[in-house]
């Protein structure tokens, strides 16, 4: 099945709902909630089967990858993909050392911008890439049934319910949608403490930043990037 026809199933099994199947009932937390069975995940998903990461001897290995997740790659170049490599890790081990973690924010854009533009050679130039059938998951009908329920959780956001499995039956798939207001506090996205274009504590400038970056690239051959 293609990839955009297991999203449209899983919008139309939504879209499908009827408010006359739901039941009321209370959850855990005492809330009113509706709910309905959508079926089981043997007429639902994909493969129509039942398995766990740690359990999946029931799941066949991808026909092109044969389960490795990963291919050969047609642009691969280990010149550059060693270059490339090599100067990502020295560019992101001497940032830590002078900035911190990136989760920190403290990194200017300039060294993010290169960093990009290695990892985007590093993946162009690898010597195996993943798998394009299987999403790199060894399984095309386990990476089917992964976009099956992602799109079916998406699709039941859009129409402000929920997706859970059963209680008794793990293998039952629920849609429901509460009754009682739900207060959700709201979510603090993340300010970095630096801004690009920004002094940073120490009183550096960005012209400062890229004549570091100059030195710790010095030596290094320049890396191009090959189209797909």
């Amino acid at each position: 099945m293609r990839i955009k026809d297991v999203r449209a199933k899983a919008r139309k099994v939504i879209k499908d709902i009827s408010k006359s199947s739901f039941i009321e009932e209370e959850n855990l937390e005492g809330e009113r909630v509706n709910i309905t069975c959508l079926g089981t995940v043997f007429n639902l998903y994909p493969s129509g089967k039942y398995y766990a990461p740690f359990a999946n001897g029931n799941v066949s290995l991808c026909p092109r990858c044969h389960g490795g997740g990963r291919i050969t790659s047609k642009n691969s170049d280990s010149s550059n993909w060693k270059i490339a490599s090599g100067t990502a890790l020295a560019l992101r081990m001497e940032s830590i050392s002078k900035y911190g973690k990136w989760a920190e924010g403290k990194w200017p854009q300039v060294i993010i911008d290169r960093l990009k533009k290695l990892d985007s050679v590093i993946k162009t130039t690898a010597p195996t890439k993943t798998c394009p059938y299987c999403n790199g998951i060894g399984s095309r009908e386990a990476y089917e049934d992964e976009v099956f329920g992602e799109a079916l959780e998406e699709a039941a956001r859009k129409k402000g319910g929920w997706i859970t499995s059963g209680e008794g039956d793990p293998c039952d798939i629920f849609y429901g949608e509460n009754i009682d207001e739900v207060v959700v506090e709201d979510d603090r996205k993340f300010t970095p403490k630096f801004a690009p274009g920004q002094d940073t504590s120490d009183g550096e400038t960005p012209e400062q930043y890229q004549e570091w970056i100059s030195k710790v690239l010095e030596g290094i051959p320049e890396v191009h990037e090959d189209e797909e």
